[in-house]
């Protein structure tokens, strides 16, 4: 039903707006460990990208090996 659609979205964006204030909080923080910044970082853009639909792009990055110092 359009109800429950507008809920979801309503969802989606609040959870996005979540995901923004979590990434100001990590780059925010001044953490002495970048590399685990970057791991969560990852996984809330990958969250991100999965909300919007393009599950089929964060698959793909996941695939990728990762690199950290």
């Amino acid at each position: 039903s359009n109800f429950k659609k507008r809920i979801d979205m309503t969802n989606i964006q609040l959870r996005l707006k979540e995901i923004e204030n979590e990434l100001l909080l990590i780059d925010s923080n001044n953490s002495d460990d970048p590399e685990t910044d970057h791991i969560d970082a990852d996984d809330l853009l990958c969250e991100a990208l999965t909300l919007l639909g393009q599950k089929e792009i964060v698959d793909i990055f996941t695939k990728i090996g990762k690199w950290y110092s």
